[in-house]
This record gives structure tokens, C-alpha cells and sequence, in this order.
């Protein structure tokens, strides 16, 4: 779950988003013989979608119009564009201010942006050979024209005088944010280094778009490729029948009907760890879904070493002591000492009831007749004690959750909380026939229009795996002219069965709020301009709208006013989920504990001593180094970062504490919200105007404080995962 935001490093202007889309999206597929998506773009037009975008930003987006060749047109053209806004800039006379120099350096990617969006969502949704090789391409050039400007003197001195009298600009807030971060991100991306380190800057830039791009092409293809074969029908005992059933099918189709194929990708694994009765079967899929980029092409232990030894050289180039010191210098932790601090004061609380919740389980696994536990075994031996302590397993939950009626609930959530209305746009041009389209209001304010909402709920073949959020256009100033933003929310879930709808575990129905909640922080920003629009916020705060959306999914009532059983209409029984609230916080203490294990390897990669890292048979021991203060069982022999997405081929590099940091604020925000009615309109409004609908345009610290009231306390977090009593 995640949210498309730009690198620390590309923030210059807002080129950065066009960089960091095109770098998280571009994924591999199968082979395929067209390019899919754009089979229906076959009748000429004399209307330009890209220019129809910024023209009519009140109507849903000409997808049918959209096609590589015009793609490849205007991103060509809209590159020239750019350089000739920016040689306006420098080549003007005038006195450098606020106008004439930040907003038009803005301004100068408009075009850009619009083309870079639409490619890197189609490389996210159908990554044909074609479409790849295309955003390879432009991605290059886009790079290219980012080391133009972020090494163009002219161009800084103009930056560097607003940023020097800003003081007696008489700027709004916003603006003041904006002067200071271009200046800043001007000089973090070498503005003031010499000519020759310049260059290196430019060269390891260029190097690393190309290397998180491969690493995330070999997550994708390894997983497109991963699969086990299996022939004897016992096996199967305890797994799921649609799990089996897509298995069938999968055999069926690759000419072997005998025999059961399970695609190692989605929900699959988990659902062979947590279900399957036979522990071979469990081991084969572990070994096999734990192997997937540790060996042959798609192998990504150099990629990341090259990654981490070259971001650490940018920094140094750039004067910090480390790239974590880089990326945490205008983040709400501020330096990686806070972060590690952080990360070991949390720890601290969540090892002695990790340290319990092992001993329960190997002796709730003892009585069933197990051995000593391996990691094949815990999910499995989990979700049987977790059935025995609560008269619970998750699945039960399956038929109350069809899809569309979980989408639609959360949809009538956010109109619930915020006064807004989606309505449904059937006839809009879409990029797949199963995505829905919606026009997004503010009853409030006489129907006032507040931007377009884009849902793809299905796994295909080329679709980037995982769940997202993204903005086609930000909201914001475009051209001197207020847009509203178009907005996507983008998952992987597995399409109906054979006579039954698509129903949804109780994670996918989270994923479904959570990406909404990041979806409404885009919708509801209210930012002159587009640079400071959501997700534009400081990354340890930008997963608070998405985590605290999640809270309303458990609320008793809310829940049963959609989730109804498929077959029935009956709603959940409220027993049921006041078995899965009982349930809650069960062995929490284990799996925070394993959550700060993936951060403190994070800070590790990025802030300490890798000069002893120098070939692929020293990840493993420098991983065992930094993992062994959380661990509670042996280390399993697996690797975890060649296949840590986040950290080497998406945006979270140093920052993947950035989920319980903002889980913290989370808890302390929920707090208030129980406190007055979780639908309580005048802090639902507040919430709204403090904090979402400011975007980036003020530090988050304050914003957030703003809105609570005071600093958000560190320890609401244990309260409400019963680690300390609730206050009264």
C-alpha cells in the first residue's frame, strides 16, 4: 500500500513527480502481441487528450484517445517546452521574485506533467514490451533535463536571490514553503558543487533511474513467473476452494489438467502458509516464494548493492555524512539518530510481548501434535491458535465482503465525514472495462466541483503488483488557472469466480480504505498551487490520511451498513466482529517487533557502515547483523532485502519507519475522534481544513498540531494496541 510521491532527491520543481511515477511504475509482463490497453484508441481524432486535460480539467480524462505514438509526440514536444520556459526565465531582465522566477519555474513542467502522468499509469496497469521500452526511453530524456536544471546556474541565482529577501516578499505560507524547498532541493542536488562533481551527480542520477528500475522489474518478473506445480489432490487439504479452483484453471490452461498450478503472486502464498494442511506444501512455498531474487536474471542482490553504495556517494558528494542524514533532513524525525531512536524505544516496548506470544505458540503448536516451529509453520499454527482463543478465522468474514459493496461503503464514509458525494461517470472512456469513474462534489458548497476519482479494483496480466494511490493532474494552479485534481486508487484483487461476486478478506477491504484515505487527501487539498498539493507533504506524515481512513472500517455499525453476505443480504453478525475486535491486537507486540526490524534494516542500509558490504555473499551476514536484536527465533537463512521494494526501488528509502511513525499520529488522531463520535462533523471539519486540505503547504509538524491541538503523545500508540491502559 503506498502513495506516489517524489524523491527527496528530484525536488527541484515539479519535474520530480514525472521522475519518481516513471521509476515506480514501469513493471514487466508476459509476453504480449499488442499493446492492449490502447486496442480501442483506433479512430483518429482532431481532439488531444493531454491538451484536453489542462483546457477542460472538469471532464473525466479521453482515454480512448490515448495512444503511444501521441504519447511519444507530446512528451517530445512537451520537453522542448520545458526548456524553453526555463530559458525565459533565465534570459529575463527583470528583478528576481516570486512570479517571474518560482511559479514560473513550476509552470515551465506543466505539459510534461500531464504526459509523464498518463504514460507512467499506463506502465503501471498494462507494462507491455512496447509501453516499457517507451518510458525507458522518456524516463532517460526526463533525466536528462532534470540534471539540466538542477545544475543551471543562472537558474539557482535567480532561486537564491528570492529565497534570500523572502523575508520582505510579504509571501503567504505557502509560498514561503515553496521559495524554501526549491532553494533547498537546489542546492541537496549539488547546485553550489564544483562543475566536476557536478557531473558525477548527473551520472549517478541517471545510473540510479536505471537501477530502480531493474529492481523493480525483477520483482515484477519473478513473481510473473513464480509457480508450483502440484499432482497429488491430498495435498490440497485445507486450502481454500477459490484458491484451488484459480490453481484448476491455471493448469487447465497450461495444458496440464491433472494437476493443480499455483501463480506464486496475490493472496496465493498466504493462503497455502495460513490454510494448508500439509507441511511439505507449506515449506515448498515458503522456500520457493522467499527465493525469487536471489539467483538468475532476476537477481537482485548487485542491483542493490549499487544502489545503496551509490546513494551513499551522492550524499557525501552533496556534504552529508550519509543519504539517511539527506532524506531525514526535512522530515518530521529530522535526523536518523531520531529515527533509530525511534525505532529502539518502540522495540523496547513491543520484545517482551513478542518474546510471549513465541512461547504461546510453540506451545499451542506443541499440543497439536507440532515440533519444534518453523517459518513455514507460523502462519499456519497462528491462524489455528487465534481460531481457538477467539472462535475466529478471518475467512469467515469473506462472504460479508463483496467488493463492490466494500467500495461503495467506504465511499459513503468519506461523503458520511466530509459532506462530499461520488458520483458515478458509467459513460467516461476508461483504460479496462472494470474501472469505475467518478465525478467527486462538495454538498457543502452548492455541488462545487472537487476532481475526479478513478478506481481499479483487478489483478491483469502487466499490471504492477500491489495497491496505490496517484494523481493524473494535482489540484492546484495550472497556467494561472485553479484545476481540481483527477485522482486513482489502484489494486490487485483477484476477479469473481464462476457464480460468485469478488469477495474480499478483511485486508483487502483495509486496502480499499486505505488507499481512499490517501486518495481524499489528494481530493480534499486545497492549495493554490500544485507543487504544495497532496501527496507533496513532508514522507513520514504523508500515510496519517491513509492508516486513520482504516479506523472506520471496524466500527460496528459502519461495518454492518455494507458488509452483507453475497448470498443472504444478511448483515455480519454483530458477534462476528466483535470476535475480530477482541481479536484485534492479537500478537501485536510480534509482528510491530518484526516492523521495526524492516526499519532498523532500512536506517542500517542508509546510514551505517556498509564498507564491508562488497558482494552478493555479504548481504546475508550484514543482514543477520542488523536483524539480531529483534529477533525471537533463529534467523531463517532468507534474505530480506532483495525483495524490499520500498527502500531500493520505490520512495522509502531511509524512511520506511515513515509507516509507525505516522501510525503514532494515527492513534493519537483516532483518539480524538472516539473522544467526540467518530462521525462528529465539527472534527471531521476540522480535520478537513487543518490538516488535509493544506496539503504541503505548511511544515506537517505544525499542521498536524494545529489540528489536535498539541503534539501528538508518543504513547497513544500502546494504548491502542493494549500494550498500556486507556486513559479514562
Amino acid at each position: 500500500m503506498e502513495t506516489m510521491q517524489p524523491s527527496r532527491i528530484l525536488r527541484v520543481f515539479t519535474l520530480q513527480i514525472l521522475l519518481l511515477v516513471l521509476m515506480s511504475a514501469v513493471s514487466t509482463s508476459q509476453a504480449m502481441t499488442c499493446d492492449s490497453l490502447f486496442e480501442s484508441s483506433v479512430e483518429k481524432s482532431d481532439v488531444n487528450p493531454f491538451r484536453e486535460m489542462l483546457a477542460s480539467p472538469e471532464k473525466p480524462i479521453r482515454f480512448d484517445l490515448v495512444t503511444p505514438d501521441l504519447i511519444e509526440r507530446e512528451f517530445a514536444s512537451a520537453l522542448d517546452s520545458a526548456r524553453l520556459a526555463i530559458r525565459a526565465i533565465t534570459d529575463q531582465t527583470s528583478r528576481p521574485n516570486f512570479k517571474n522566477t518560482i511559479a514560473a519555474l513550476h509552470e515551465a513542467s506543466e505539459r510534461l506533467e500531464i504526459v509523464a502522468s498518463v504514460l507512467s499509469h499506463y506502465t503501471s496497469v498494462d507494462a507491455t514490451p512496447a509501453l516499457r521500452a517507451l518510458s525507458e526511453k522518456w524516463m532517460s530524456k526526463a533525466q536528462d533535463l532534470q540534471n539540466e536544471i538542477n545544475f543551471n546556474a543562472a537558474l539557482f541565482e535567480r532561486v537564491r536571490i528570492v529565497f534570500r529577501q523572502r523575508d520582505d516578499l510579504r509571501l503567504s505560507r505557502e509560498q514561503m514553503t515553496m521559495v524554501e524547498s526549491l532553494y533547498r532541493g537546489f542546492v541537496s542536488n549539488g547546485a553550489n558543487l564544483s562543475e566536476s562533481d557536478k557531473k558525477r551527480v548527473a551520472s549517478i542520477d541517471n545510473r540510479l533511474t536505471k537501477l530502480t528500475q531493474d529492481f523493480s522489474n525483477h520483482l515484477t518478473g519473478a513473481s510473473a513467473q513464480a509457480k508450483l506445480t502440484v499432482t497429488a489432490e491430498a495435498s490440497l487439504v485445507g486450502i481454500p476452494s477459490d484458491v484451488i479452483l484459480a490453481a484448476k484453471e491455471l493448469a487447465v490452461k497450461e495444458g496440464n489438467p491433472s494437476a493443480w498450478i499455483f501463480a506464486l503472486k496475490g493472496r496465493t502464498p498466504g493462503m497455502i502458509q495460513t490454510y494448508a494442511e500439509n507441511r511439505a506444501l507449506r515449506e515448498a512455498i515458503w522456500r520457493r516464494s522467499t527465493e525469487l531474487n536471489i539467483s538468475g536474471e532476476f537477481d537482485n542482490r548487485l542491483v542493490l548493492l549499487e544502489i545503496v553504495k551509490l546513494r551513499q556517494e551522492r550524499a557525501h558528494i552533496l556534504g552529508y555524512r550519509s543519504h539517511a542524514e539527506f532524506v531525514t533532513e526535512d522530515r518530521m524525525a529530522g535526523s536518523p539518530a531520531a529515527v533509530n531512536k525511534f525505532i529502539e524505544e518502540l522495540s523496547r516496548e513491543y520484545r517482551p510481548g513478542a518474546m510471549k506470544d513465541a512461547a504461546e505458540l510453540q506451545e499451542f503448536a506443541t499440543a497439536e501434535g507440532s515440533g519444534p516451529l518453523a517459518y513455514w509453520d507460523m502462519a499456519f499454527y497462528t491462524n489455528k491458535l487465534r481460531k481457538s482463543r477467539y472462535d475466529l478465522d478471518t475467512e469467515q468474514l469473506r462472504p460479508y465482503l463483496p467488493l463492490e459493496a466494500v467500495h461503495r461503503g467506504a465511499l459513503k464514509v468519506a461523503e458520511r465525514l466530509f459532506g462530499i458525494e461520488f458520483i458515478a461517470e458509467p459513460e467516461a472512456s476508461r483504460w479496462a472495462p472494470d474501472v469505475r469513474i467518478y465525478r467527486v462534489i462538495d454538498k457543502q458548497k452548492n455541488g462545487e466541483f472537487l476532481g475526479y476519482f478513478y478506481f481499479d479494483p483487478f489483478t491483469r496480466d502487466g499490471k504492477r503488483p500491489g495497491a496505490w494511490m496517484n494523481a493524473l493532474m494535482s489540484g492546484g494552479e495550472w497556467g494561472g488557472r485553479k484545476v481540481r485534481p483527477h485522482v486513482i486508487n489502484v489494486m490487485n484483487f483477484s476477479p469473481a469466480a464462476a457464480g460468485t461476486p469478488a469477495l474480499l478478506s478483511l485486508g483487502d477491504a483495509t486496502t480499499i480504505f486505505h488507499e481512499l484515505g490517501h486518495g481524499l487527501h489528494g481530493l480534499l487539498s486545497k492549495t493554490r498551487y500544485r507543487a504544495t498539493a497532496s501527496p507533496q507533504i513532508a514522507w513520514d506524515v504523508v500515510e496519517l490520511p491513509s492508516q486513520l481512513f482504516e479506523a472506520w472500517l471496524m466500527d460496528p455499525a459502519t461495518l454492518q451498513s455494507f458488509a452483507k453476505h453475497h448470498k443472504t443480504g444478511e448483515p455480519i453478525p454483530l458477534e462476528l466482529i466483535a470476535k475480530v475486535q477482541a481479536a484485534e491486537n492479537f500478537r501485536v507486540a510480534s509482528g510491530n517487533l518484526g516492523a521495526m526490524k524492516y526499519a532498523a534494516l532500512d536506517m542500517a542500509w542508509y546510514s551505517g557502515d556498509t564498507s564491508r558490504v562488497n558482494t552478493i555473499d555479504d548481504v546475508l551476514p550484514f543482514e543477520q547483523q542488523v536483524t539480531a536484536p529483534f529477533a525471537i527465533y533463529p534467523h531463517s537463512g532468507v534474505m530480506i532485502s532483495p525483495t524490499f521494494g520500498h527502500i531500493f526501488s520505490g520512495g522509502y528509502s531511509a524512511g520506511y519507519y515513515s509507516y509507525k511513525w505516522a501510525d503514532v499520529l494515527v492513534a493519537d488522531a483516532w483518539e480524538l475522534f472516539e473522544s467526540a463520535g467518530i462521525y462528529n462533523k465539527k472534527t471531521a471539519a476540522r480535520y478537513r481544513s487543518q490538516f488535509l486540505s493544506k496539503g504541503g503547504a505548511e511544515n506537517a509538524a505544525l499542521l498536524y498540531e494545529r489540528f489536535r491541538g498539541r503534539a501528538a503523545d508518543p504513547k497513544a500508540v500502546l494504548r491502542r494496541e493494549g500494550l498500556l491502559p486507556r486513559e479514562p
